[in-house]
């Protein structure tokens, strides 16, 4: 079990968590190495690296990232301290101040990591494997040839009807052509295989943008309830009531995401 992913990620936690930071570091690193696309394993990485006090690591490992537009907040904030301990001030405050911004982003495609044509060729040879439409679909949206992107998307969930991250990616294409109420639905069949992290945060922002706000927040509360320890829900439900007259549920659910040291990313 020790070259699978989900292993690798623990044992880095967990090194981590137990002190061994340098230990933590490599394991962390072998995760990126398998899959260079895990953001989760990126923040992990680069807060290991500054915990370790390595700021020359982060910035020159992580700098890239924090350019994206996709780059998280609490990315951005390594990175950003990061540079001032550096001495780079200017730097270390432009990113902290990006990472101190409110409010929703559109969602961005990662960066393929080939060309076009290659990717389309690699595409050819096995239209059914994930392993290559997913770039192909990123890198067809960065082209701004959506309709191409959800042609594959589609044969992709066509061909893996009981793979809930197939579905995503369909819905994941209907939303940034702007066909929303088709999103939901790709996103609903997702959830119907496995509704998860990944599936709430794409259904909570699909009923929103269709302004089914109190549907939202009715699927968000439930899953709080079946997972009470889920951020994520945690995190969309206080941005939701961010706009509303005070309750004591948002009272609450400051409190707690302030007690597990998320409530900073969130006022």
């Amino acid at each position: 079990m020790r070259d699978v992913p989900a292993a690798i990620l623990l044992n880095g936690v967990l090194e981590y968590r137990a002190g061994n930071i340098n230990l933590a570091v490599e394991q962390f690193d072998r995760l990126l190495r398998a899959q260079p696309d895990n953001l989760q394993a990126r923040e992990l990485l680069a807060r290991a690296l500054s915990r370790m006090g390595d700021a020359r690591q982060v910035v020159s490992r992580f700098d890239v990232d924090a350019r994206q537009p996709y780059a998280s907040p609490y990315l951005l904030d390594i990175v950003g301290h990061a540079w001032l301990r550096l001495g780079n001030r200017a730097r270390g405050q432009e990113l902290l101040a990006r990472a101190g911004l409110r409010g929703t982003r559109p969602a961005q495609p990662l960066a393929a990591d080939l060309p076009l044509p290659v990717l389309a060729a690699r595409y050819a040879d096995g239209p059914r494997f994930a392993f290559n439409a997913v770039p192909y679909v990123r890198a067809l949206l960065v082209a701004g040839r959506k309709d191409e992107a959800q042609e594959v998307a589609d044969r992709l969930s066509d061909a893996n009807p009981g793979a809930a991250e197939a579905w995503l990616l369909s819905g994941d294409v209907e939303m940034a052509r702007g066909r929303t109420a088709d999103a939901l639905e790709d996103f609903g069949s997702a959830a119907a295989i496995r509704f998860n992290e990944p599936v709430l945060r794409r259904m909570d922002a699909a009923l929103r943008a269709l302004g089914q706000r109190d549907k939202a927040d009715g699927m968000t509360s439930r899953f709080l309830a079946q997972n009470p320890s889920s951020i994520v829900a945690m995190k969309l439900l206080a941005a939701s009531w961010a706009s509303r007259a005070p309750s004591p549920a948002r009272d609450q659910l400051e409190n707690a995401l302030g007690a597990r040291g998320q409530g900073r990313s969130l006022r």
